[in-house]
């Protein structure tokens, strides 16, 4: 993965916080090691990617705990999303970002979400934030009984794809 522009939240995963104006790769060291990037997203300083051994690594501004590794420290380099909250054995297929906060979507079709949550756009039936991912809520919800197909996460709230 390559990123450039503004990087004064270490939104470029390359370890340091200086702006570039041509493409940098990512930190290939640590989490994402040598594996290969299958889907990516970006939030407004931050930055979210899925490999193709499904799990998600996140980078950048984390002020609302939107890089989802159970913290709210600025990450200059990827580090992967906290399996903490029961994360169903899936892998992930999927990830896109909000302006604060993050989601994904597992080949079960789960539904998990961390970050901002002041809109409730987490949707777990708080306006309580999460530094780890959260589950969807789905029982009892118009998502009762359906499987996710797609999501996308916009400013202050996520949209989901669901077909029974």
């Amino acid at each position: 993965a390559y990123c450039w522009g503004d990087n004064s939240r270490g939104q470029l995963g390359n370890g340091n916080m200086q702006s570039s104006s041509t493409p940098t790769a990512v930190a290939g060291s640590g989490v994402l090691g040598t594996t290969k990037v299958a889907a990516i997203s970006v939030g407004a300083s931050h930055a979210c990617a899925v490999t193709r051994t499904a799990g998600v690594a996140c980078w950048g501004g984390n002020s609302q705990g939107q890089v989802g590794n159970g913290n709210t420290t600025d990450q200059l380099k990827p580090v992967a999303v906290s399996t903490q909250n029961g994360i169903s054995g899936a892998p992930f297929l999927f990830v896109t970002s909000g302006g604060f906060h993050t989601c994904a979507w597992t080949s079960a079709g789960r539904a998990y979400c961390w970050g901002a949550n002041g809109f409730g756009q987490l949707g777990n039936g708080t306006d309580t934030g999460s530094s780890v991912p959260t589950e969807v809520v789905t029982a009892k919800t118009s998502l009762n009984g359906r499987t996710a197909q797609q999501l996308s996460a916009g400013d202050n709230f996520t949209v989901e794809l669901a077909v029974p």
